[in-house]
C-alpha cells in the first residue's frame, strides 16, 4: 500500500483545451502544473516495483517520493 499525503491525481477531461475552465483555474492558483502520466502505469510502478521495470518512471517516481508516506520498501529504489 502506498500513501500519497496532501496530494490528489486530477484528471481533467476537455474535448480541446480550455485554459478558462474553473477546474484549470483552481489548479493553477494552487500552483499545480500538468503532467502526462498513465494511472495504470504508474500504480503498477507504485504496488510492483520489483515486477515493473521501472526506468522509464524514475523522474515521476522521483518526484512523488517526498509526499509519500509509506510502507516500508516502497520507492524506497527510487533515488531523486
Amino acid at each position: 500500500m502506498v500513501a500519497l499525503r496532501d496530494m490528489a491525481i486530477v484528471e481533467l477531461k476537455q474535448s480541446r483545451l480550455n485554459r478558462a475552465s474553473p477546474v484549470a483555474a483552481v489548479m493553477r492558483r494552487l500552483g499545480a502544473r500538468p503532467l502526462s502520466l498513465s494511472k495504470y502505469c504508474l500504480s503498477a510502478a507504485l504496488l510492483f516495483p520489483e515486477r515493473i521495470r521501472h526506468n522509464s518512471f524514475k523522474p515521476l517516481l522521483a518526484r512523488l517520493k517526498p509526499y509519500s508516506r509509506l510502507v516500508p520498501g516502497v520507492l524506497s529504489h527510487v533515488h531523486a
